[in-house]
């Protein structure tokens, strides 16, 4: 439970950071932002990292690995 609660916080973190980019007046608070929002989504994709998506390569892979060349 725990666990949710803090993904949760990030990803309410990170729309907030990034409305605040966008709203940003000076060029140094939208940097800042831009950081913290940066920092936020490495932690997130670190706790849910992309699901891969199998390609053409990889079928052409598995199918050479089957035969055993």
């Amino acid at each position: 439970m725990a666990d949710e609660a803090v993904t949760c916080a990030l990803g309410a973190s990170a729309v907030d950071l990034a409305r605040r980019q966008d709203g940003a007046h000076q060029p140094n608070q939208a940097a800042q932002c831009a950081k913290e929002l940066r920092e936020t989504l490495r932690v997130l994709a670190e706790r849910f990292p992309p699901a891969s998506k199998a390609d053409s390569v990889d079928e052409l892979r598995s199918r050479r690995e089957e035969r055993g060349a």
